[in-house]
């Protein structure tokens, strides 16, 4: 999904699920979702994915 999210130059905001299909990450998604500003060579946008377990070993009440 591209929406344009920028006033001084081209940037749209990028929106991407990608889903692996091989080797130990079968099934996990990577989501990339960030301005991209088309007209730079090369940019950056952040990486959200995956999942984390929390798990509790000691609370005192």
């Amino acid at each position: 999904m591209y929406v344009s999210s920028d006033q001084a130059q081209i940037g749209l905001l990028m929106a991407m699920n990608s889903m692996l299909t091989g080797g130990p990450y079968n099934g996990r998604v990577i989501t990339v979702l960030g301005i991209n500003h088309i007209l730079e060579d090369v940019r950056e946008m952040p990486i959200i994915g995956g999942y984390v377990q929390a798990h509790t070993y000691f609370v005192d009440f």
